[in-house]
């Protein structure tokens, strides 16, 4: 019973706390916006790793692939086609997602070590390393 009183307080602090954050732009200092900006980058492959490893009991090796996919899409929309930053980080995030769902329905199937191996060389073998590496060869550079 004494949990069940701590509930709906642990998510009235939790919605205030998102909502202090959302207006956090009209308050707090830029330096703390980036603060919380870098926090929060780091927060979110850890839950990630989290939930994937610690909760789940799955060792995925692959996921950076989507996180840089995010990152590579943010800096698309918001710098080469001009989309407001935070419009930029929505649609880089769903975009990341349209690529993780597929992947994730395939991969899933898979257990243990084939599930590791599997999701390391999902990213590989689609040829996202060809979109983000240098150029390998003398001909690719001229």
């Amino acid at each position: 019973m004494g949990e069940a009183l701590l509930f709906p307080a642990s998510v009235e602090a939790l919605g205030a706390s998102v909502a202090a954050l959302a207006a956090g732009p009209l308050w707090l200092r830029d330096s703390v916006l980036r603060t919380l900006i870098g926090f929060f980058t780091l927060l979110a492959p850890a839950a990630m790793w989290n939930l994937l490893a610690g909760c789940a009991g799955l060792v995925s090796i692959g996921q950076q692939a989507y996180v840089g996919l995010g990152a590579y899409g943010l800096l698309y929309f918001a710098d080469a086609l001009g989309l407001n930053l935070f419009a930029a980080v929505l649609v880089a995030g769903l975009v990341g997602a349209l690529v993780a769902v597929p992947t994730a329905a395939l991969a899933f199937r898979l257990r243990g070590g084939y599930f590791a191996i599997g999701t390391w060389s999902s990213p590989r073998s689609t040829g996202w390393w060809s979109a983000t590496s240098p150029p390998s060869s003398a001909a690719a550079r001229a």
